[in-house]
């Protein structure tokens, strides 16, 4: 059986790390490539789209992203008919209706808030597990 693939795209560093560390405590098992940029992103997910099988079960976006900001690779994403199977899940530390409402357009798989402590980001994890069990 083949490790499930998430690509990260987030400039936290920190952030990662809390939620590689989370997927370990929670016994899940996953592959994360991380991208600290959207385009770095754009461009990783630009090669997925052309693979089959898709190599990503699950693309994780930052809303504030530098170079290419989350909404905006989120609208690339949709304009690949070979992406649409793989959830796409924002994550921000942005509690701002108004960025959901905006996210909501290009129809994320779904819209979590970062948490701010260790065991909020074991509550996400266990949440994105779904995704790639």
């Amino acid at each position: 059986m083949t490790t499930p693939k998430l690509l990260l795209a987030d400039d936290s560093h920190g952030d990662g790390m809390l939620l590689e560390m989370a997927f370990a405590e929670i016994g899940c098992v996953v592959e994360i490539t991380r991208a600290t940029n959207g385009e770095i992103a754009h461009h990783l997910l630009q090669d997925a789209a052309a693979q089959v099988p898709i190599p990503f079960a699950l693309i994780l976006l930052d809303l504030n992203l530098p170079k290419m900001n989350g909404l905006e690779l989120l609208r690339s994403i949709r304009g690949w008919p070979t992406l649409l199977s793989v959830p796409v899940v924002m994550m921000t530390s942005s509690v701002n209706p108004t960025d959901r409402k905006r996210a909501e357009v290009f129809t994320p798989t779904r819209f979590i808030v970062k948490p701010d402590d260790f065991h909020g980001m074991i509550e996400v994890a266990k949440i994105l597990a779904q995704y790639v069990s």
